[in-house]
């Protein structure tokens, strides 16, 4: 039987989807989306906090949490962005399930409890609290010493505080952790109007600071002693 050369190619199309529909049907491979590890949430939500990206940067770290929520550095993180997200109460709930899970003898363990510690002393008022915390902490730490620091001059004590701050050693291995300790010192500084050490600190805790609870700490510092006119 003859056709039309325009029928043909519609007879020729109505095949090829019927086979198409058949092979649907009869369980024909199937596009899987990839799967994205807690690893890559994590580095993503890191690089969205990078740019401010905050809104965006929480949607990975729930994706990131659901997938490995044992991990101690992913309550870390998800502390640290509900902390500069202002909702404190949240962020101290991460940190605590964090110190949870971290091993005992583990670096985001000694981290947690130092950015515990800060919490409870700077938006709850609790020296208390960041007292036990510090002591709780290996006692040659950076972390230890920052803290109690921090407590002393959260009392008053800017003197008490350099010398506490004084004995982090002049080079590290942790940069980042050592910034925490100039960012405070530089505080102490400022409050025995020692305006030379406040800046010298300052310029070191901005040169080497990482985690952005420390960085906003430093520009909100960094606006208070230069109002804008």
């Amino acid at each position: 039987m003859m056709f039309p050369k325009g029928q043909k190619w519609r007879l020729r199309l109505a095949a090829l989807t019927a086979l198409l529909l058949l092979l649907a049907g009869c369980g024909g491979p199937k596009i899987v989306a990839p799967q994205v590890s807690a690893e890559e949430h994590r580095l993503n939500a890191a690089l969205l906090i990078d740019k401010r990206q905050f809104a965006e940067a929480e949607q990975e770290l729930d994706q990131a949490l659901l997938k490995a929520p044992k991990r101690a550095e992913l309550h870390l993180l998800h502390g640290e962005l509900l902390q500069v997200l202002d909702r404190p109460d949240e962020a101290a709930k991460a940190y605590r399930r964090g110190l949870s899970r971290a091993a005992d003898d583990s670096a985001a363990k000694n981290t947690l409890a130092h950015r515990l510690g800060l919490l409870e002393l700077h938006a709850f008022g609790d020296a208390e609290k960041a007292e036990a915390l510090a002591a709780s902490l290996p006692e040659s730490s950076l972390e230890r010493l920052d803290l109690s620091g921090s407590v002393a001059l959260a009392a008053d004590r800017p003197v008490a505080a350099l010398k506490i701050f004084s004995r982090a050693p002049i080079t590290t291995t942790r940069p980042a952790m050592a910034a925490w300790i100039r960012y405070h010192a530089a505080r102490a500084y400022h409050r025995l109007e020692d305006k030379k050490n406040t800046r010298a600190a300052l310029y070191v805790a901005v040169n080497h600071a990482e985690d952005i609870v420390l960085k906003q700490a430093i520009e909100a510092f960094w606006n208070e002693i230069n109002p804008t006119r």
